[in-house]
């Protein structure tokens, strides 16, 4: 009799070892499920309103139908690491809390007594960093696919592409011959495409600009927009407007030329007045024709 007593005992105290080892299973994954279901949240609201939740009631809009408990019952709750978050709470044992923190290995962290050694669920704690196991947690890149949310924080794209966009929108406008960051693109107010080059914005791709006009002598024409006088060449053209008077009887020639002068050119023009017994050289008046080149 005393050997059957003692048999039933084992068995008792295997039966009940594995019930509650059960147990603990059941209060791990379902905190892990909460868990989820808070992380979700904690993104609409971020994405909504620009900015994470100082507490978890903010959350409440978000969470329909749910209580933000762990497994074992337990409230959830948020505390602010600037400039993220994360989520505290308290289990009932070891055993729970060492499921909790082997779920979240990178993000998680024990609470009160040293992992291993709680004894309670004073001791029992555990803390998470905001995101799941696999995902970016920082959440600091966040946007629906449809476009309809607007983007936070920077998008690094680490050498990968981006495919099968069907449009790119740009809601601000640059301004040709604007600052800008290398390798960056934009459109200006009138949808045109401009490309960043030297730290300075330029129409984009190789681009072909042709400027002409008249100009009088002793006056300065620029470059385009956009241009500088290094991308561009200038032809001139024209007759001194006092070529034809000669007083004297002889041979006289002109020429107009371009001199550099500040980021553009100079325009003049002169004579040479070779007579009987009067040779000569002088700039006159009169305008210049001129057109500018510029290939980038």
């Amino acid at each position: 009799m005393t050997i059957v007593l003692a048999l039933i005992a084992v068995s008792a105290n295997g039966f009940y070892a594995y019930q509650r080892r059960q147990s603990d299973e059941t209060v791990v994954n379902r905190t892990v499920d909460a868990v989820a279901r808070i992380d979700e949240a904690l993104i609409a609201h971020r994405l909504d309103v620009g900015a994470w939740p100082a507490n978890i009631t903010a959350l409440t809009a978000y969470l329909p139908n749910f209580t933000p408990v762990n497994g074992a019952g337990y409230a959830i709750a948020i505390r602010a690491v600037p400039p993220n978050l994360v989520l505290e709470t308290y289990l009932q044992n070891e055993r729970q809390r060492t499921g909790v923190v082997n779920a979240y290995p990178a993000i998680s962290a024990a609470l009160g007594a040293a992992l291993d050694t709680c004894s309670d669920e004073t001791d029992c704690g555990v803390s998470l960093g905001v995101g799941i196991p696999g995902l970016e947690t920082s959440h600091q890149a966040l946007f629906l696919q449809d476009g309809s949310e607007p983007f936070l924080g920077n998008l690094n794209m680490d050498g990968n592409r981006m495919e099968n966009a069907a449009a790119v929108v740009f809601n601000s406008s640059a301004t040709v011959g604007g600052s800008c960051t290398t390798r960056s693109i934009a459109t200006t107010a009138g949808g045109n495409l401009l490309e960043c080059f030297g730290g300075t914005w330029r129409p984009a791709g190789r681009q072909v600009a042709r400027v002409s006009g008249t100009a009088g002598t002793g006056s300065t024409v620029s470059p385009p927009a956009g241009y500088s006088a290094s991308d561009c060449n200038i032809s001139v053209s024209g007759a001194p407007s006092d070529y034809n008077y000669d007083s004297h009887k002889g041979w006289r020639f002109f020429s107009v030329y371009s001199s550099p002068s500040g980021s553009g050119w100079q325009l003049n023009a002169g004579v040479y007045v070779k007579t009987s017994g009067n040779e000569f050289s002088a700039t006159t008046s009169g305008s210049v024709q001129y057109q500018i080149i510029c290939v980038q």
